[in-house]
């Protein structure tokens, strides 16, 4: 049986695990392990009601990206029929441009042609001129010389219109 005389207790384990209880007992009374275990079971409850919030945030975003990336070929074919419409007025312009400036080339053309027609028919005339009179002059000399009798008509002619003239 077992020995429970004061001596036995005092040489056996008991009084140290007896001893040993009541300290780890003041220990957790002095340490609130009640309230360290509380606030660490709060942080955990709060770290996953935030990342059940990052979760579903991220869900969102996900969505949105993939909303996003649906939308990617109908912006590049606005901004394929934007750059083809710029592209073609450009086009147009530059044709009509070009179109002005032959137009106008032409009509330059046309005015130094006119130009040179006009110098050239009139150098033409001169020289035309200058040789009808001086034929002419020929002429006449010759048919004075000629019919001296024409001479003294054409001296009285202008004689006669010299009369006319009043001074």
């Amino acid at each position: 049986m077992l020995d429970f005389s004061f001596e036995n207790i005092l040489h056996s384990n008991v009084i140290n695990f007896l001893i040993l209880i009541a300290l780890i007992g003041w220990i957790i009374s002095k340490l609130d392990i009640k309230t360290v275990i509380e606030s660490k079971r709060k942080k955990i409850e709060d770290t996953v009601v935030n990342s059940e919030s990052a979760k579903s945030d991220a869900h969102l975003a996900l969505k949105d990206a993939e909303e996003q990336r649906q939308l990617i070929p109908k912006e590049i074919d606005a901004i394929k029929s934007s750059a083809e419409s710029t592209l073609k007025s450009l086009e147009d312009k530059i044709l009509n441009d070009a179109k002005d400036q032959i137009v106008h080339i032409e009509e330059n053309v046309e005015k130094i042609l006119e130009s040179e027609k006009n110098k050239i028919t009139s150098s033409l005339s001169k020289g035309v001129s200058k040789a009808s009179v001086a034929l002419a002059k020929e002429n006449i000399k010759n048919a004075l010389t000629k019919d001296i009798e024409m001479h003294n008509k054409f001296i009285a002619k202008s004689i006669e219109e010299l009369d006319g003239v009043n001074f």
